[in-house]
């Protein structure tokens, strides 16, 4: 099912039913009063467990001194009968002088709700305030009609905003990377840690944060160690945020160990995780959530926000993906304003759908629907323990992590023992079975220490009793900072109930700087007896495979239907290790609801062990755990390497020689991994593709010869330096091929370039479309320019026609070039190359053009394609600027009739191509690619005035066209910026105008342009470094000049509404002001400020309702 129509399904759902929830009074009422609506009731309930229920929707209005006088313990609302929501007040006291974003008086407590959605879906949200409960379910309804997002706007959530200042080009905000800073800030407010260290706002903490760090990357655990204890792990290592002053700055709660009170759950990989950190977020505690930025398997980026509440399917496994399909989050990137003005940017939550991506190897997590051109996954959370003032303080450590070692116990398990490298996540454990508690014991400190011996008291409890204990001792030699030891403790068993595990590591004769945190707990659930599995069975039938490509094996199962009562609902989970060094974990190969049928395997040893594991959604049943005992793997798999002394790029050769220059060689090695059969029969061969056309040219076959299992030429690879067979002037690319009785393997060794002494052209790929053919022509040449090109005709015409181009040979000795000309559909023609020398013109032979085989492509409309040449064609709905992308084609090539030079892709890369087209004009692609592909054209993305679009460029080369029509008359300065790149302009005959290179180190200063109103311009950005770029417009900065009769100020307004011109003295003082309301864009501003000549000046853009800022404030100084 299509993904977009399933999440228009989840949010037109969420709609239906928040819209019956929509009944609070539109008017304030006092305090417990009820809107008496036909078929709603409130259940009330006090902290003494009395209960009252009324008729009618309680208003949240004034509910906070409620709270406080009533002790009221929460309150839900019925709807005929059925739950739609639940309300608990958290953390609420007498007022103090804490105050949120917007600057208003509040209490210290909050709210969390949960929002029945249907019979098995829900909503819970918490850090909510008064205003934000009484609006949520309408900025719900509102969201879901604007699309996925929502945003509910409302200066009482915590969210702390980054900066955005009108700097000069190129440079960064203060905190354009402490994303990681904003969100532990977050968490830090909501928790009540900030305010217990005398922060009143989350904005307060925020700039503690960016007072003390330097803008770069970093994570909560670090920052929070800095926080609450003054120590930082990251001080002194690249690419890491660095303290301005260490040791001068944080530990503002220094009585409490930081790492005590907080914990990372890892997801990716370890996606049972997910479940304890949602139970955390909903016992009062502070989450943050770490996200990476993939391309395929690689992370080019990480971002950090703050978790709130989720959305939860009752119906599916608790353990599926199907389970949570979305979250709740702040974001500190989602508006930036001004530094000054921080305090007065809205405060979002919005919602991000959640895509399970459980592919078993090692990248098990969800995925975000986070805006981005590649995406945003799941990495991990940390959990921060709410402030409570009964929490124990450490008295007895130095509070010095930089000078006193630390031991800190961290990340507690609990898992039965049988299979106990197989990562389950579970805390119940079968009575009568033993099982093991670990843990890691780190040095969280910055004191290397020689050598350690630890001393471990490994604890359980039952209702404070101690049913078993376990000591020991641990000599470590270079305990260094930051490192760990893995801890881990065998119980044999203990009778069902509920325990606690503890381990405390201490080290004599080392003082620390903290003892709270030697100590870490965990609960778990001893349940009764597993159920008696001695007749319960699985095993599994893997037929021969393709190594490269995997293969299924089916399970059998017998006697499992007796293991549980009738109707228990289970998780089925089937586990896979094979006898590899590249996956020495347990694989998840399979999880969900239903009992298995079969799974994939991977051809990658020769044999792998399969558990299948049933685990009851009901907590109190023990899990049972089946091992279907190891199997032969019985596969194809041949694999073929560039050996060291392959030469990956040689030097060009003349045509005719069939040497390569001394000391270079194709040299490829063969390695035999089947184990399907003894041995196979080998032989190896080099071949060369022509670019141009993809004509294959063998060079050299070797002599078969036999491979057993593991057997590698390696030592004695294939080597090749000369052939017999013609190469035709060109560029080629070489490759090795192992041709065996399964097939062949082939891997890319080199490319070859041929070049001629003199002019000369050969037709390549030749494709057609519904009015134009196009052909591919190789050319070359020795120096100088020629003029190549293709003479045509149509079927019975002697008439021909020609077209022809100019290329330069000054730099390179060959090029292709690509020719088109009009055809009609249902004519035959034929063509002939030709080229232009000083005495004569040479002509070839005659060739018949294909017939037309390309198909349609729409815009905004993705296709797919395989290997090997295929033919799009594209007709543009409207004049305007449209990039055609290639999306997966490796090193494939773009030949089309927009431009006469192709493009050609990279292994890893995208191929991109923009182009103008007048409405109705038609443009043609051939896409020559190594394995299948997405082809997509879209239109140059319009950009607004002072809307500025950010985007990452994950390789070189990658290009972004944009549109911007202009609003008024008058100038515009269109600004590019990033690591380094290229801005054009289309110019005149829609071809693309070089106007700059911008970088990091030297950015753009702008390109002025002057537009008449309505006027649509085009550009082009084109990278060539990796990293993050923007591309913005605005207008001219204001004029400012000093008279006798003030300071004149007088500019082009980017919005509407009220404008404010101020004028500051040199300390900042504000002297004098002016409000000027701006109904059209096509009216300059003017206004004259009086009571200072020196200083500067300030515009801000504000929105006539809200009178909050448009854009960054623009600031000129007076000179």
């Amino acid at each position: 099912m299509n993904r977009r129509f399933v999440r228009s399904l989840l949010l037109a759902a969420l709609l239906v039913l928040l819209c019956t929830q929509v009944f609070a009074a539109q008017e304030t009422l006092a305090a417990l009063r009820l809107d008496p609506e036909p078929g709603f009731t409130t259940r009330m309930k006090d902290t003494d467990g009395n209960t009252l229920t009324q008729s009618g929707v309680l208003n949240p209005d004034g509910l906070a001194n409620s709270v406080r006088s009533a002790k009221i313990a929460s309150y839900s609302i019925y709807y005929n009968g059925r739950l739609l929501m639940t309300v608990t007040p958290v953390g609420f006291s007498e007022p103090d002088a804490a105050v949120m974003s917007g600057g208003a008086p509040t209490c210290t407590g909050f709210y969390k709700t949960t929002f029945s959605i249907d019979d098995t879906r829900e909503i819970f949200l918490t850090g909510l305030t008064e205003s934000t409960l009484e609006q949520v379910q309408t900025e719900l309804t509102a969201s879901a009609l604007e699309d996925r997002y929502f945003s509910l706007t409302n200066v009482d959530f915590i969210d702390a905003e980054k900066e955005f200042t009108d700097v000069a080009e190129g440079e960064i905000a203060s905190d354009a990377n402490l994303c990681w800073a904003a969100a532990s800030s977050n968490m830090l407010r909501f928790s009540g840690w900030g305010s217990e260290a005398g922060f009143r706002t989350e904005d307060d903490l925020f700039e503690s944060f960016i007072s003390a760090f330097t803008d770069a990357g970093g994570s909560y655990t670090y920052g929070l160690d800095w926080f609450f204890n003054g120590y930082y792990a990251m001080q002194g290592n690249d690419g890491w945020a660095q303290l301005r002053a260490p040791g001068e700055s944080g530990k503002y709660l220094s009585e409490y160990p930081a790492d005590s009170l907080y914990q990372t759950y890892e997801i990716s990989n370890h996606i049972d995780n997910l479940r304890p950190v949602l139970d955390a977020l909903e016992r009062d505690c502070a989450v943050g959530i770490s996200i990476g930025n993939y391309l395929s398997s690689f992370r080019i980026g990480g971002h950090a926000i703050t978790l709130w509440g989720y959305l939860h399917d009752t119906s599916a496994s608790p353990y599926s993906k199907e389970a949570y399909p979305a979250i709740f989050i702040s974001d500190s990137d989602s508006d930036k304003y001004d530094g000054a003005l921080r305090r007065q940017a809205p405060n979002r939550l919005r919602v991000m759908m959640m895509d399970g991506m459980f592919d078993g190897f090692g990248a098990d997590s969800w995925e975000l629907d986070y805006p981005s051109t590649f995406p945003w996954r799941l990495e991990s959370f940390t959990v921060l323990e709410p402030y409570r003032a009964e929490l124990e303080q450490d008295a007895s450590g130095t509070h010095n992590k930089n000078t006193s070692a630390d031991f800190s116990v961290q990340d507690l398990y609990v898992r039965a023992s049988m299979f106990d490298d197989l990562e389950l996540g579970i805390d119940t454990i079968p009575a009568n079975q033993s099982f093991k508690i670990g843990g890691i014991a780190l040095n969280n400190s910055a004191v290397n220490l020689s050598s350690a011996r630890l001393q471990i008291v490994t604890t359980i409890t039952q209702n404070g009793q101690t049913v078993w204990e376990k000591t020991s001792q641990r000599p470590v030699s270079r305990f260094s900072a930051n490192a760990y030891v893995k801890l881990s403790e065998t119980c044999n068993s203990l009778a069902a109930g509920s325990y606690e595990a503890t381990i405390r590591v201490t080290a004599s004769g080392i003082s620390e700087a903290y003892l709270l945190n030697n100590t870490r707990s965990i609960s778990f659930t001893v349940s009764a007896a597993a159920p008696d599995a001695s007749n319960a069975s699985v095993s599994v039938s893997i037929p021969e495979f393709d190594g490269r490509t995997g293969g299924y094996g089916t399970l059998r199962f017998g006697g499992v239907d007796s293991l549980y009562p009738a109707g228990t609902e289970l998780t089925w989970s089937v586990y896979e290790k094979y006898d590899s060094v590249l996956y020495d974990d347990w694989v998840l190969a399979y999880q969900g609801y239903q009992q298995p049928e079969s799974v994939r395997y991977e051809g990658m040893t020769t044999a792998v062990r399969t558990l299948v594991v049933l685990r009851p959604v009901d907590p109190s049943l023990a899990c049972v755990t089946l091992d279907a005992g190891s199997q032969k793997l019985l596969y194809h798999r041949v694999y073929t390497l560039a050996a060291d002394d392959n030469t990956g790029i040689c030097s060009a050769i003349a045509y005719g020689q069939n040497t390569l220059a001394a000391g270079e060689q194709f040299s490829f090695y063969i390695s035999n991994f089947t184990t399907c059969t003894p041995s196979i029969t080998v032989t190896p061969a080099v071949y060369a593709i022509r670019s141009s056309d993809n004509l294959r040219i063998d060079l050299w076959r070797g002599e078969a010869m036999r491979m057993a299992y593991g057997e590698s030429t390696e030592n004695a690879p294939c080597r090749v330096a000369s052939w017999s067979a013609e190469l035709l002037p060109g560029q080629y690319a070489i490759y090795g091929e192992a041709v065996y009785e399964y097939g062949s393997k082939t891997v890319k060794l080199s490319t070859l370039q041929v070049n001629a002494d003199k002019p000369f052209v050969s037709a390549g790929t030749t494709f057609r479309g519904s009015n134009r053919c196009a052909v591919v022509l190789e050319c070359a040449a020795a120096e100088g320019s020629a003029e190549f090109g293709i003479e045509y005709r149509k079927a019975g015409q002697e008439q021909t026609e020609r077209v022809s181009f100019s290329a330069n040979f000054d730099s390179v000795k060959s090029r292709q070039l690509c020719l088109s000309f009009k055809a009609d559909a249902g004519a035959d023609y034929s063509f002939r190359t030709f080229i232009v020398s000083e005495d004569d013109t040479t002509y070839g032979a005659w060739n018949d053009c294909p017939a037309p085989t390309a198909a349609r492509i729409l815009t905004d409309a993705p296709q797919n394609g395989g290997a090997d040449a295929s033919v799009w064609e594209f007709t543009a709905p409207s004049d305007g600027v449209y990039t055609l992308t290639v999306q997966g084609a490796e090193t494939g090539a773009l030949y089309d009739t927009t431009d006469v030079l192709p493009k050609a892709g990279r292994e890893g890369t995208m191929l991109q191509r923009g182009f103008y087209l007048e409405a109705g004009e038609t443009a043609l692609f051939c896409v020559q690619a190594e394995a299948s592909y997405t082809v997509e054209v879209t239109r140059a993305q319009e950009i607004g005035l002072c809307s500025p679009v950010r985007f990452n460029a994950a390789f070189t080369g990658y290009e972004r066209f944009f549109s911007f029509t202009a609003p008024a008359a008058g100038s515009y300065v269109f600004h590019a910026a990033g690591e380094s790149g290229w801005l054009y302009k289309l110019g005149e005959n829609a071809m693309w105008e070089l106007y700059r290179h911008f970088s990091a180190s030297r950015p753009d200063s702008g390109v002025s342009l002057t537009l008449e109103k309505g006027q649509r311009v085009y550009f082009r950005i084109a990278n060539t470094a990796i990293g993050s770029y923007s591309f913005a417009v605005s207008r001219p900065a204001p004029e400012v000049s000093v008279s006798d009769e003030g300071v004149n100020v007088s500019y082009d307004p980017e919005f509407t509404g009220l404008h404010l011109i101020a004028l500051y003295d040199a300390d900042g003082r504000m002297v004098d002001v002016q409000y000027v309301p701006v109904q059209s864009l096509d009216t300059r501003i003017s206004a004259v400020l009086r009571g200072t000549k020196t200083g500067f000046v300030r515009v801000f853009q504000l929105d006539a309702e809200k009178n909050t800022p448009l854009t960054a404030a623009k600031q000129i100084e007076l000179v």
